[in-house]
């Protein structure tokens, strides 16, 4: 859930970079990005749980290759539905509905990219680990 925290306040800091640029001061972009990423903590650390609790287990046993495309396929799909979710509380919260579709293609596909490009790194790093045994009894 950590990583999900950090990778969706990189992903806040990217969209606010991106919309105003860099003459933001960075107090402002730090309290701004840590306003979005408190809003959007109602879908970012369940999803955050549920992957920190899947992936690692299921990428062990693969290769390098394959982890990767996992990683890949399951971080653009949470990342796609965080997008829909974020785009939805956005045009919730501004009373702009007109702008639903524009927002859920806008965040849907850039956040489902991101996410995909982070799961898909986390799938390496975890490739072909062993992880240790629940049985296992610490001395």
């Amino acid at each position: 859930m950590v990583v999900a925290v950090i990778a969706s306040f990189g992903y806040s800091t990217l969209v606010l970079v991106g919309m105003v640029g860099i003459r933001v001061q960075l107090l402002q972009l730090l309290a701004a990005d840590a306003n979005f990423v408190l809003i959007t903590l109602w879908f970012v650390l369940p999803t955050g749980a549920v992957l920190g609790a899947y992936l690692p287990q299921s990428m062990a046993a693969l290769n390098r290759k394959t982890a990767m495309r996992k990683g890949f396929r399951w971080g653009a799909t949470s990342g796609i539905v965080c997008g829909v979710l974020w785009a939805t509380q956005l045009s919730i919260d501004d009373y702009s509905f007109g702008q639903l579709l524009w927002w859920i293609f806008l965040y849907g596909g850039t956040m489902g990219i991101y996410s995909a490009c982070f799961a898909a790194l986390l799938g390496i790093m975890y490739a072909n680990k062993e992880l240790p045994s629940s049985r296992q009894t610490l001395l």
